[in-house]
């Protein structure tokens, strides 16, 4: 005698085990990214899910939205701990990180520094002026498979003004601008002849950038330039 060709407990089963591979999302585990100057960028979504990857000296830990028990808080133990020399964290929050991951940073070393979009409530050491939406919209990116990298700005050959600059200024005593100035010649104009405005196209939105990523990467080249890390 044949089996059915229908069999309900093998269908469920195997219908069980496809969700489960989908729920897995498009990937396991942690997301680890070397950045510019030696700085590795983490971002780990679930701390009960996602197996902590090993420390290394200088790192960007991206817990923003980031979901936690409190049985799975020892785990951040080995990340958080700052023992070399120029060793340090610079740690990305917003207001859906796990209360419990934002009540064991309170006792974090000096050399973890916090850094979040400014909203309302969020209390970190850097409030980036950014508005919360843009700062969600890059965290989903990076979720979705985006590299972290393609979400900075481009990199300018000669900045006038970068971040070691201001951290220099402001031991000295001189005042920050709030923007570099322009010391660039203006270009030459000449006269045109009056012609109709043409009617002006409508500009492309900018690309989407991870300003908090960005301001973090700031800080660590600052204090590489001033040979603190």
């Amino acid at each position: 005698m044949h089996p059915p060709l229908f069999q309900p407990a093998r269908w469920l089963a195997l219908a069980g085990l496809a969700l489960a591979l989908a729920g897995l999302g498009p990937r396991c585990g942690a997301m680890v990214t070397e950045l510019a100057d030696g700085l590795t960028y983490v971002r780990i979504r679930d701390l009960d899910t996602e197996p902590a990857p090993a420390a290394r000296s200088a790192m960007v830990l991206d817990f923003r939205g980031t979901r936690a028990t409190a049985g799975a808080i020892e785990r951040l133990a080995p990340l958080l701990e700052v023992r070399t020399q120029g060793a340090m964290r610079l740690v990305l929050l917003d207001p859906a990180t796990s209360p419990a991951i934002l009540e064991r940073l309170k006792t974090a070393s000096p050399q973890v520094l916090t850094l979040g979009a400014t909203v309302e409530g969020l209390r970190v050491d850097i409030p980036v002026a950014t508005p919360a939406a843009n700062d969600q919209l890059a965290r989903d990116a990076i979720d979705a498979g985006k590299p972290p990298g393609e979400l900075l700005e481009a990199r300018r050959e000669k900045r006038r003004y970068d971040e070691a600059a201001m951290v220099r200024d402001h031991a000295n005593g001189l005042p920050l601008p709030d923007a570099p100035p322009d010391t660039t010649d203006p270009a030459p104009t000449s006269p045109t002849p009056s012609t109709p405005a043409a009617k002006p196209e409508p500009k492309a939105p900018p690309p989407l950038q991870d300003t908090v990523l960005q301001r973090a990467i700031h800080i660590h080249q600052a204090l590489r330039a001033l040979k603190k890390v």
